[in-house]
């Protein structure tokens, strides 16, 4: 691309961003990603004395120039919104961290994905017949969806349940073909309740990132710990219901004016820069991304604001020349960051731009965002709040858990994380995977070498299991690294089909042949093969075991340790 191109294009991008902006300037609905200013509300009025003899003549003069500077009562009437009872769903808090995580992991040198993972994924998606073969017509398959990359956090429940947990296990490159099935309120009503085929291409591995304080204030520095950032997206889910409440009972009694004038006046200005840069009508636009009219736009706009008017007038909250200081300085920042971001400028030229642009806004712009402030910090707290529990646990939650545990070699310790060489279909060596991360699954871990027979003797009654309960438990078979060239074609002959995952030991010095197995020790081998270890979900060592096990006593073992049931 041309470079004077390049900076017609970029600036054009500016200059739409910008329209955006001042488009969102009318629209309480759609408010700017800017940082908030922390603002005070007349709640906390330890302070308030002083700071109303020291502001009184600023306050005056600030209201004297604002909006809805006069009694609202005789234009909109507000529902009781004090007697409203907000319902949190704690489900979808946890829903709101793990896209978060999503969105934060970071490239991964892994091959085979496990739980716990951030994957890469194209998939194509195919409605089904009767038989649950694709359904075709005209000749053709019938493709509801496709996609050439999604993300899915494997674990987190973000994604359909068969589509999130049938990627688990899939190597880097592997198609695959899932049955899903879409819940039964699923928002796509054609769809909702369908069980589809999904033909899946595992693109990339990613390591999700651990959620904790570090994580809260690396990525939002605003808070500290996950504590108050919970409190943060409860407040901010909260504040979204009382506001729709507010909105959906409130009482136009008529639109004033004055302000109506002005907000007609400032669209027109608006309407003349979007139609000269993306060169279509204006009332086009307004009716292709809301569905409304000028008159309707710009009444669904006064109504928002005057709610936000109306809560401050009723709850005594005032203004003060420090609040519109403090956003002035915030505005001037994130638009400074911005234009250097996305204008591809210098800091100095940036700077201008920004106070250029800010000014343009006008005082009213920056009134309003300190009273949406004001009120936003207000109504949360004037309503009861609701905390529905939690119906599931999030591999979030698991992966937190475990950082807090230690590794080592005996019964409740974590496992140790090894990456460790995996046989392929072909039987032959190269991708890696971790036992240890068999997360929200049990998993049994079981060294055996092809110049052991009671290893495989014992080897049928284990891939029975992993036959018997493979959605419960995965079975990794981890050949010694002693003779292991002859594991290959062993396992070809016998476990061509097998649910157990084979893999392979390394030696600690591979030129002595006398060093110890690297996995086997690690995990409290030492008195010989086989060697059994099992872990729970969350990859906590609760079972070791030296010798031979047959079916029954494997099965035995599991019932014990509340594995499974053979009821």
């Amino acid at each position: 691309m041309e470079e004077n191109e390049t900076k017609r294009i970029l600036a054009l991008l500016l200059c739409l961003s910008m329209l955006a902006v001042l488009l969102v300037a009318c629209n309480d609905e759609n408010k700017p990603s800017k940082p908030s200013t922390s603002t005070q509300s007349s709640l906390n009025n330890d302070d308030k004395d002083d700071e109303d003899n020291k502001d009184e003549n600023e306050k005056e003069e600030n209201a004297s120039n604002t909006k809805y500077d006069y009694d609202l009562k005789e234009y909109i009437t507000l529902p009781n919104y004090k007697e409203y009872e907000v319902e949190i769903e704690l489900d979808y808090i946890q829903q709101l961290i793990d896209s978060y995580i999503l969105e934060k992991a970071v490239k991964s040198k892994k091959t085979i994905c496990m739980q716990g993972d951030v994957v890469n994924v194209s998939y194509i998606g195919y409605r089904i017949d009767e038989n649950n073969e694709i359904l075709y017509e005209d000749g053709k398959p019938v493709i509801f969806n496709e996609s050439e990359s999604y993300g899915v956090y494997l674990g987190a429940g973000l994604s359909i349940k068969e589509f999130e947990s049938g990627i688990v296990g899939m190597k880097i490159g592997e198609i695959k073909e899932i049955f899903s099935t879409f819940p039964e309120d699923y928002f796509q009503e054609d769809l909702a309740g369908e069980t589809v085929i999904f033909e899946i291409v595992l693109n990339d591995i990613f390591e999700a990132p651990i959620y904790n304080n570090t994580f809260v204030s690396t990525y939002f520095s605003e808070y500290n710990n996950t504590v108050d950032f919970e409190d943060a997206l409860k407040k901010g889910l909260a504040l979204d219901e009382i506001v729709k409440y507010i909105n959906d009972n409130a009482t136009v009694i008529s639109y004033p004016q004055k302000e109506y004038n002005q907000k007609l006046e400032e669209l027109e200005e608006i309407a003349e820069m979007y139609e000269e840069q993306l060169g279509i009508s204006f009332d086009t636009y307004l009716q292709q991304t809301y569905g409304q009219t000028r008159e309707e736009y710009i009444k669904a706009e006064m109504k928002s604001e005057m709610i936000y008017y109306a809560v401050a007038q009723a709850e005594n909250l005032e203004v003060t020349s420090q609040m519109l200081t403090n956003e002035k300085s915030s505005l001037l920042t994130y638009y400074k960051d911005y234009y250097m971001t996305n204008g591809n400028m210098s800091e100095a030229k940036a700077i201008e731009a920004a106070k250029a642009f800010v000014e343009s806004l006008g005082t009213d712009y920056i009134y309003k965002a300190v009273i949406d402030n004001l009120v936003e910090d207000i109504l949360p707290r004037l309503v009861e709040i609701k905390e529905n529990a939690k119906t599931y646990t999030s591999i979030t939650e698991v992966l937190a858990e475990r950082e807090g545990l230690l590794e080592g070699d005996s019964i409740g310790d974590l496992c140790p994380s090894y990456e460790i060489e995996a046989f392929d279909g072909n039987g032959a060596l190269g991708t890696t995977i971790d036992p240890s991360k068999n997360i929200g699954k049990y998993t049994i871990i079981n060294f055996w070498g092809t110049w052991c027979t009671p290893c495989k003797n014992e080897l049928p009654h284990f891939d029975r299991v992993a036959t018997e309960y493979k959605d419960i438990l995965t079975i990794y078979a981890v050949h010694s690294a002693q003779g292991y060239n002859k594991a290959s074609e062993y396992v070809l002959n016998n476990y061509n089909d097998s649910d157990m995952v084979f893999l392979k030991d390394y030696y600690v010095n591979p030129n002595d042949e006398y060093s110890g197995e690297v996995y086997f020790s690690a995990l409290g081998g030492s008195t010989g093969y086989p060697y059994t270890v099992i872990l729970d979900e969350k990859g906590i060592i609760i079972y070791q075991h030296t010798g031979a096990l047959n079916y029954n006593q494997l099965v035995n073992v599991l019932v014990g340790l509340g594995v499974i049931t053979t009821e």
